[in-house]
């Protein structure tokens, strides 16, 4: 399934099937690169209630939910201990 947008009823929709799977069924997100499925975690989950006069009215239009991946073990910029990105966490 290839889908640019999806509502969270079609997520909901599509996490729950086959219809016997628990709520309690873990989730593991994956990104996938040159055949190479790589572990990811979630970093943030935005919620936004967007009107006619909020700039970056999504394609839907309305509320939207954003969810941040990350590599999972990276901080939470999604940089590993051995990037060299400049910046240091303390």
């Amino acid at each position: 399934m290839v889908k640019k947008h999806v509502t969270v009823g079609e997520l909901i929709e599509i996490l729950t099937q086959p219809r016997d799977t628990t709520m309690d069924t873990n989730v593991v997100f994956y990104f996938l690169q040159g055949y190479d499925l790589e572990s990811m975690e979630i970093e943030s989950v935005l919620h936004f209630d967007e009107t006619p006069t909020v700039k970056n009215v999504s394609q839907t239009g309305g509320n939207r939910v954003e969810i941040t991946l990350k590599r999972i073990g990276t901080d939470e910029g999604g940089n590993s201990a051995d990037d060299d990105v400049g910046v240091s966490i303390l």
